[in-house]
Parts: structure tokens; sequence; C-alpha cells
């Protein structure tokens, strides 16, 4: 006996019970960057942390931050399925304003994939 004709309506019962799933993800784990703002004039760039504190850059573009825990991270399934992913390193941890206007925004991810100079300053260029 075949019962082909009730796989429709297995699908949808299953997706009334199932649905869709969010699963907060870890936070991640405070952390200290040091960086150097590669730029002819450091001193006109601030910096936003978490969007909560702004840290002054000085003449030679060095700063560093101490990145607080932030959001979590997340994925989402769909009827099992995951269909969406983020982690806390993929959040915006820092602001890079001049003016008063945001430049740009890196996550801890982004941080960790600067080059470094000699003095372990991970280099950020604006210009």
């Amino acid at each position: 006996m075949r019962h082909s004709h009730l796989l429709p309506l297995f699908i949808i019962v299953c997706a009334t019970l199932v649905g869709c799933i969010h699963a907060d993800g870890p936070y991640n784990l405070p952390s200290q960057e040091k960086l150097r703002l590669k730029s002819h004039a450091p001193q006109e760039y601030t910096i936003q942390v978490a969007n909560k504190r702004d840290i002054s850059v000085g003449d030679d573009g060095r700063f560093v931050v101490d990145i607080p825990r932030l959001e979590r991270g997340h994925k989402t399934y769909l009827l099992g399925a995951k269909v969406n992913e983020s982690s806390a390193d993929d959040i915006t941890a820092i602001c890079v304003k001049k003016a008063g206007r945001t430049i740009r925004k890196l996550s801890i991810n982004d941080i960790k994939k600067l080059q470094p100079d000699g003095d372990g300053y991970r280099i950020l260029s604006v210009e």
C-alpha cells in the first residue's frame, strides 16, 4: 500500500512543528588590539569602540583598543537546515571616524586580517 498522497500533508505537519529556530552563539572574549592608522594626518581620526566611547588617534597613528564583550552571534535553522550563521567575531567592534562621519567599520575578524608592523601594531589604511 502506497502512502505517497500523504507526503504533502507530512511536510506541512513537519513545517508546523519544526519551523524556524534561532539559536544564540557564544560571546566573544574581551580583547585588546594594537592598531596603527596609516594616514597623512592620523590625528584627524577618532575610533569608536563598540558604539560607545571614542578614542583619539595620535600623530604617530598608533592606538590601543580594549574590545569588550559584544553581541552574540547566531544560527538560524529552517526545517532543520542551517540557513544563516554569524559569529560574535563578525559583529562591528570599531568604527573609524573623520569629522564625525564613519568611514570604516571593522569586526574582530577584520582586525585579525590586518598585517602587523614590526612592533606588533596592525596596520589600518584609511587613505
